[in-house]
């Protein structure tokens, strides 16, 4: 069986012109995306990339006006990273982190640091709904953002609570032997 990111890698390097689709008007964008894709060979290898695979996938049906295509790949960005990423996961022994599981090991971060007492300015706020959502979000992008946790430090307490939770949450990942967005970008790029 092959691997799928080999799979993913041969597509994008035998893509023929690539395409990227911008305006300020959905109504545009869909009119420019199905012209490309009417403008490829009915055989040819396609990768489509939408905010959602529900988007891809209409996209597909609708620049296709009812005919039929071998090929297409249909993906978001974040789940192409994942994809070309399996290899080196797969090297490191680590398995993406997304959905309910990205979730919970943020829940598991908070009450770990609660557990500590080391909170002070999100100390009360932390066991309240949507916190923890809220929280994964930020540490997300702070990750994203390559974002030295000892930085923080200098906001103040908030600063110096994130930098608290942003090192546990990396030290979570590494004991659960799990990748999230960043690590994700990062082993891809």
């Amino acid at each position: 069986m092959s691997d799928p990111a080999d799979s993913i890698r041969a597509l994008l390097d035998t893509l023929p012109p690539r395409a990227v689709v911008s305006s300020a008007r959905a109504g545009r964008r869909l009119e420019l995306a199905r012209a490309w894709l009417a403008e490829r060979d009915a055989l040819a290898a396609v990768l489509v990339l939408g905010a959602s695979r529900r988007a891809a996938d209409d996209l597909v049906r609708l620049g296709l006006g009812g005919g039929a295509r071998l090929g297409v790949l249909r993906s978001t960005p974040v789940q192409l990273a994942t994809e070309l990423a399996a290899p080196s996961l797969a090297d490191r022994q680590h398995a993406p982190l997304a959905g309910l599981a990205s979730q919970a090991l943020v829940v598991r971060t908070v009450h770990a640091v609660l557990d500590e007492g080391s909170l002070v300015r999100f100390g009360e706020v932390a066991r309240l709904p949507g916190f923890a959502r809220a929280l994964g979000e930020t540490l997300s992008e702070l990750r994203l953002g390559d974002v030295d946790p000892g930085s923080l430090a200098a906001i103040g307490d908030q600063g110096r609570d994130l930098q608290r939770l942003l090192e546990r949450y990396g030290s979570e990942l590494e004991r659960w032997s799990v990748a999230d967005l960043a690590d994700v970008c990062l082993l891809y790029t």
